[in-house]
């Protein structure tokens, strides 16, 4: 919202050739990384499996990571992450 309105509606300045290129030039600057920002809010995060003993296993054979998520009931720590 910033870029559109430093970019296209405030007029100040508007007499000054070099502050109004730089001034249009920020606003259309930030309307890019806004629209950047907004196209990457929509990507897929990590995408969570339940546990099985099969897929330890597999992932262990092909060298990958794993992260296992785990907490228990009684644990306070564990109930405040």
């Amino acid at each position: 919202m910033g870029g559109l309105y430093l970019g296209v509606l405030e007029r100040s300045g508007s007499d000054k050739t070099g502050f109004k290129i730089v001034k249009n030039t920020i606003g259309t600057i930030a309307i890019v990384l806004g629209v950047i920002i907004f196209m990457n809010l929509k990507k897929e995060g990590i995408i969570w499996e339940a546990y099985a003993p099969g897929k330890i296993e597999l992932v262990a054979e092909n060298n990958q990571a794993v992260i296992i998520d785990f907490y228990a009931d009684w644990c306070i720590p564990s109930l405040e992450l």
